[in-house]
Parts: structure tokens; C-alpha cells; sequence
């Protein structure tokens, strides 16, 4: 069922738009081997992207196949670690539809994630490798704990956490502790080392590309501000409690209700021998130090906006968690409403996503071909270029011959400004160019009709900028 699930939304999404999204139009001119990239993101998800697009030549299933391997990648995961700590399938079966009472997951995961989907399945490859070490001890599952904690660190940065509060917690159950602290976990570090050193090396020499997004957490979100005590940072913590809510409070509130229901029915509750109880309460502190760990990040780096998807690899543990500390299994009854609830919720979730990104205003409703055609009978390329809504530059260079997406760090001869209404050229264009530059040509509109659901015409203004030589030349000698 999960893989029919994850297959429908691929073919979903495939079909609806050859557009790019906000966080997959990122990936135009950044696939080329690096080991790193601007976006303070590691390259992995990059480097994945750019093995799809040579393999298909497709930026829609560049982007969207890995991510949705990955999402199919993580619910089998948490299906099988369950699966092996209580030796029946029935319980893995629900760990992995409780990921789809997780919004994060099942719904903007599909619409508008990228790096974070990359975070979640190694979060739990990483949950599922301490399992196979402990239940399964051996050289191959060593190797494995190495890669999934080297994909972590190479997916998202904050993955750190969970690595730090799943290891803390790690050392204060003996079972556990006495599996994990053994000769063969050098292997796994050495794999980690290896997968991480070169780009660690990349990241501290190039922390302005690192870090360039950081100042987007220091925003007080909106209706915050009477929160914002100098001092205090409570407005951080209710941002964060109110992140870890929206990520788990349904999953919570549903599996509040089938306990419910497991207890009217009287049934016997199922029992756990030491291994399953000791991950139990590996998974439950894992949670509890994690979320402990975030808070002081958030006080101490001044985080003001936490969104959910900053708390996805903690996050993780808790399905498998409430899965295992609260049983449902004994009760069909508790568990057929389970199951049945999670299925509508993916049958819901697979109808809404495809109309909501169809009939708001989203990258997938915007006629990028035709206003690249429009582009290109009016200004012939080459040019690079810049527009200060993200998704346009690489959806309009997708569809153009000769032309790049705008870099500040390697400006370009000629330089195409693109905006929306029809008015003069907005100065925050202007600004980014340095004073080498001058128009040429007039400022050239044109509207579109949209695509999918929408009724709204999409407007489009373009001026194109060449490097003026005489400038430079003054410029110099000055």
C-alpha cells in the first residue's frame, strides 16, 4: 500500500507541471560535482539531483523520483525496525501509517520539501541501523549505521541533534550501550569520516555560503513580535512548541483516541521482551534530549522562527516511540480504525495537495514556457538571469537556450532583470547588479494566461542590462 501510495503521488506530480517548485528550483545550475553549494544546505540531495537530470534529461523527474524513493525509502524503514523489535508485521504496518498522520511528511513533503524529505529518510535509516546493530550484531550492520549517520550530515545540517540525543540516550541503556561501544563501531565512524571530511573541509572554508540563510531565522514570524522579550526569548520557545504541535499533534491526538478504543475492548496488551522495552526508552529520551537540545539551540543562536521542518529529524522517534510504549495491536477493532483513519488521510492527502498547487498562486501554475518564448523573440541570449522571486530564474532558464541563472559571484556580460507588475525595473534588481552595468533596450511586459486551476493572468516585465566596458575602464584607473 505504501509504495502504491508514494507511486501515485510521483505520477501525481510528474502530470501536473514540468514547472519547478519553490525548494526544487534550486537545483538549476548547481548539479555540477561539487562539494558544496550557496544555499547553506550540504551537496548530497545535489549530487542525487544531478545523476537523475543525466539520466533522464528531465528536471520534473530529477527532482521529484529521488524525493519520492526517499519518502517510499523512509516508510519502509519504519516498518521494518518496528517490525523487528516486536516480530510482527502488524505493528511496523502502523508505525508506517502513523507517518501519514505527520503533515510534515505527508502533505509538504509532497507540495514544497526537498532537503528536509533527504533528513527524514536518513533519520530513519539512522533509527533502523541502531536496531539491526543491536538485534543483528555484525560487520555489514556497522557499515550501515556508518552510512546512514554520513547521509544524515550530508542531507541537513541540524541532523547533528538527533545524532547527539540519540547517543546520549544511547549510553544510559546498558543493552544498548554494551551492543554499540564495540571494535567494529571504529568502521562506522571511519565511514562517516570519509563521506563528511571533504565537505566539512568545503564548509569551513566557505562559511558565507554556509550560513547566508541564517539571518531568515532571526525574523520574528509575524504576530510574534508582543512575544519577543529581550532577554527571555520566549517568543523562540512558543515558535518551537508550536512547530513540535503541528508536526505530531495529530498522530498524538488519533492514537489518543485507538487507545481509547484498545481499552473499551478489554484486549490483552501486548508484551515486549528486554531488546523491544530498552529501545522503548532509547526512542522515548531520544525524544525528550533532543527536544531539550533544540531549545537550547533556539535560545542560544537567537532563533526566532522554527519551522517544522527544523524538528523533522528529532521528530522521527516519536511514531516508532508511540508505537511501541502504547500498543494497539491486541484490539482489531482499535487497530482496523487505525489503519483505516491513516488510509483516509492518504486517499485525502493524494486529492488535496495536486488542487491546492493548481489553484493558488505556485510555481506550478506559472506559463514558464511561454513567457520564455516571450523572452527569447524579444532578447536574444546569452544572458544570465535575476528576478527576486527564486523560483522564476531557474524556471524561465529550464526552457532557454544560452542562458544561466544570475550568481553575484560570477556576474555575467548581460544580465536579463525579470519582475512581475508592469512598471519601472524594482530598485532591489537594480541594487544587486554592481555600477557597471546599464539597460539597454526598453522594459518589455507581457501577460499570461495560467495554468491548472487558476484564473489569475500572470504578468511579466523584462529589461535587459550589459556590462558597460567604459565603466569598468573608469572604474580602474580610478
Amino acid at each position: 500500500m505504501i509504495v502504491a501510495f508514494v507511486g501515485a503521488n510521483l505520477a501525481i506530480r510528474l502530470l501536473i507541471s514540468p514547472n519547478l517548485e519553490w525548494d526544487e528550483s534550486e537545483f538549476v545550475g548547481r548539479i555540477g560535482f561539487s562539494l558544496g553549494y550557496p544555499g547553506s544546505h550540504p551537496p548530497l540531495y545535489n549530487w542525487i539531483v544531478g545523476v537523475f537530470y543525466a539520466l533522464t534529461d528531465s528536471w520534473s523527474i530529477a527532482v521529484a523520483a529521488p524525493k519520492h524513493l526517499l519518502l517510499a525509502g523512509t516508510y519502509l524503514l519504519v516498518f521494518d525496525l518496528v517490525r523487528r523489535l516486536t516480530g510482527r508485521n502488524l505493528p511496523g504496518a502502523m508505525a508506517a501509517a502513523a507517518l501519514i498522520l505527520v503533515p510534515e511528511i505527508v502533505f509538504f513533503s509532497e507540495y514544497t520539501r526537498i532537503f528536509s524529505v533527504l533528513a527524514l529518510f536518513a533519520s530513519a535509516a539512522c533509527l533502523h541501523a541502531i536496531v539491526m546493530v543491536v538485534k543483528y550484531p555484525g560487520m555489514l550492520r556497522f557499515i550501515w549505521l556508518g552510512l546512514a549517520v554520513g547521509i544524515g550530515f550530508l542531507a541537513k545540517y541540524n541532523f547533528i541533534v538527533l545524532v547527539a540525543a540519540l547517543l546520549l540516550a544511547a549510553m544510559t541503556i546498558p543493552i544498548i550501550r554494551r551492543a554499540v561501544l564495540v571494535p567494529k563501531l571504529f568502521l562506522s565512524m571511519g565511514i562517516v569520516m570519509a563521506m563528511v571530511v571533504p565537505h566539512g573541509v568545503w564548509a569551513l572554508r566557505n562559511m558565507e555560503l554556509v550560513t547566508e540563510r541564517m539571518q531568515k531565522l532571526e525574523r520574528v514570524p509575524r504576530g510574534f513580535a508582543w512575544f519577543d522579550v529581550p532577554g527571555i526569548g520566549l517568543d523562540r520557545l512558543v515558535t518551537l512548541g508550536l512547530s513540535l504541535m503541528a508536526w505530531g499533534g495529530l498522530l498524538a491526538f488519533v492514537w489518543v483516541l485507538a487507545c481509547r478504543i484498545a481499552a473499551r475492548s478489554e484486549a490483552p496488551r501486548s508484551t515486549s521482551d528486554a531488546v523491544t522495552s530498552s529501545f522503548t526508552r532509547l526512542f522515548g529520551l531520544t525524544l525528550v534530549i533532543g527536544i531539550g537540545l533544540l531549545a537550547v539551540i533556539v535560545l542560544a543562536a537567537d532563533i526566532h522562527n522554527v519551522r517544522m521542518r527544523y524538528v523533522t529529524p528529532v521528530l522521527v522517534a516519536f511514531p516508532v516511540w508511540l508505537v511501541l510504549r502504547w500498543p494497539i495491536e491486541a484490539s482489531p477493532v482499535a487497530a482496523r480504525r487505525f489503519l483505516s483513519t491513516a488510509a483516509s488521510v492518504a486517499l485525502f492527502v493524494t486529492v488535496a495537495w495536486p488542487i491546492a498547487a493548481m489553484a493558488l498562486t505556485t510555481p506550478f501554475n506559472f506559463p514558464f514556457r511561454n513567457m520564455a518564448s516571450a523572452i527569447e523573440a524579444a532578447v536574444e541570449p546569452p544572458f544570465a538571469i535575476w528576478s527576486k522571486d527564486r523560483e522564476v530564474s531557474p524556471n524561465l532558464v529550464m526552457w532557454l537556450d544560452d542562458a544561466t541563472v544570475w550568481d553575484a559571484r560570477h556576474p555575467a556580460d548581460r544580465v536579463l532583470l525579470v519582475w512581475g507588475r508592469p512598471d519601472r525595473v524594482p530598485k532591489k534588481l537594480i541594487d544587486a547588479l554592481t555600477p557597471n552595468y546599464r539597460s539597454i533596450g526598453d522594459v518589455d511586459t507581457a501577460t499570461f494566461p495560467a495554468l491548472g486551476l487558476s484564473d489569475t493572468p500572470r504578468t511579466l516585465s523584462w529589461q535587459i542590462y550589459e556590462r558597460d566596458p567604459a565603466i569598468v575602464t573608469r572604474a580602474g584607473k580610478s
